[in-house]
């Protein structure tokens, strides 16, 4: 599964599932601002572990565009 990107004008957003050592899923979000590169990327996961990679993948979605928006103001 490739990761998907989402972006604002001043910030980049990248989502990565992965599958955990008990076999349910997690959401990885990765943030930095546009002009840095990805050593600047500021990782942040989904709460919970999901058992499938959609639920995880809708929940790090849900926590990308959120973390966007709040960046933006």
């Amino acid at each position: 599964m490739e990761d998907e990107l989402f972006a604002t004008d001043t910030h980049m957003a990248r989502i990565e599932v992965r599958e955990t050592d008990s076999g349910l899923f997690r959401g990885f979000v990765y943030i930095r601002r546009l002009e840095e590169g990805p050593d600047a990327e500021v990782l942040h996961q989904t709460v919970e572990d999901f058992p499938t990679r959609e639920e995880a993948k809708e929940a790090a979605t849900y926590l990308a565009t959120r973390t966007l928006r709040e960046l933006e103001f």
